[in-house]
């Protein structure tokens, strides 16, 4: 199998094809989708633009997400992992719409099945990719089309947890080696990479302090959302079988 990481959004050749893909984009969007949906969240519909949202929404729906890391006017919901912990999502459609995260999503359409992934459950989502035995690509996210820290870091993680698991070593490009060794030498420190990332920093002046700590968490949420029917749902790894033979099911 070959993984290719990118370092940003950017769209996807058609001879990937096929492929499993894996959104990233740690501080917030995935962290959030993630923390939602093991709350409880129906589903969790990306859309791109707040227009997109508010035409989607229907009666009981609710609103989330961000322009420039602040909640959208009008919105039930901002960006932060706290708001969608709250018994308001359970049983709740979520129409989200984000600066980059939503747009990972988007640039990751043409894959077989896509996967979302955060520090919260790299360990699980790197599982489930693995039990596909297919090529994988990795989008981080990325800040308004540049690089940063804590989706490569995350990237890493998913790396070094599929490789714990596989029984023949993937292929893996050149940049997603470099955000393995990047993981491997700096996990013991996450929270504070986080926190002096630019990223990290300017949540921190905003009064996201708390958001950071949360995303920084490994490993804590054993879910898996996957994109079915434009929406993202909640699955969960087959208990009692063999890697090979994993196949995703839905939480009831």
């Amino acid at each position: 199998m070959k993984i290719r990481v990118l370092p940003m959004i950017q769209e996807l050749p058609d001879e990937w094809r096929p492929y499993t893909a894996i959104v990233i984009d740690t501080l917030r969007a995935t962290s959030n989708i993630v923390t939602g949906l093991a709350a409880g969240a129906s589903s969790i519909v990306p859309c791109l633009t707040p227009q997109e949202a508010e035409a989607k929404r229907q009666l009981g729906d609710l609103l989330g997400g961000e322009r420039d890391c602040l909640i959208i006017p009008g919105f039930d919901l901002g960006n932060s992992p706290f708001e969608y912990q709250s018994d308001a999502v359970k049983d709740k459609r979520i129409l989200m719409t984000t600066t980059n995260g939503t747009r990972g999503l988007k640039a990751a359409e043409k894959a077989d099945r896509i996967l979302v992934c955060s520090l919260l459950n790299a360990p699980v989502c790197a599982a489930a990719a693995y039990g596909r035995q297919q090529d994988v690509v990795v989008i981080c996210s990325g800040t308004k089309g540049s690089f940063n820290v804590e989706d490569g870091l995350t990237a890493g993680l998913f790396l070094h947890e599929w490789l714990k698991i596989c029984e023949e070593h993937p292929q893996i490009d050149d940049f997603g080696l470099t955000m393995l060794h990047f993981y491997q030498t700096t996990n013991s420190d996450i929270v504070n990479l986080l926190m002096q990332c630019d990223t990290g920093t300017r949540l921190i002046r905003l009064g996201f302090q708390r958001d950071v700590a949360y995303c920084s968490q490994v490993g804590c949420i054993d879910l898996v959302p996957v994109l079915m029917d434009g929406a993202l749902v909640p699955l969960h790894l087959a208990e009692n079988q063999d890697l090979h033979d994993i196949e995703l099911a839905p939480i009831k």
